[in-house]
């Protein structure tokens, strides 16, 4: 007899087999979910070394390239604002 997982209280699973169908449903169920539009979407990329003091990169969209450097916290969202905003400005004109 198989005992419980101490984590969610449920059943173990008995054997390996078991096991991938729970991950496959639960990979499935992920699909499912609604995208977030890649409209969306931006690479942020930190400069070396990181650390809290020298909170600089670079950010770019991906489906415009459009983006720019960062040294703060705040011009990073700046950053994404603007480009956001050129983003939605370009879909209503269409």
């Amino acid at each position: 007899m198989a005992g419980h997982d101490e984590r969610t209280g449920r059943p173990a699973a008995d054997s390996g087999e078991e096991a991938e169908h729970g991950a496959a449903k639960a990979g499935a169920g992920l699909l499912q979910r609604k995208q977030p539009p890649a409209a969306l979407a931006f690479v942020v990329q930190f400069s070396e070394p990181y650390d809290a003091e020298t909170f600089c990169g670079r950010v770019q969209h991906l489906l415009t390239a459009d983006g720019g450097n960062f040294t703060t916290p705040e011009t990073l969202v700046a950053i994404l604002r603007r480009v956001l905003e050129r983003t939605n400005a370009g879909r209503s004109e269409e």
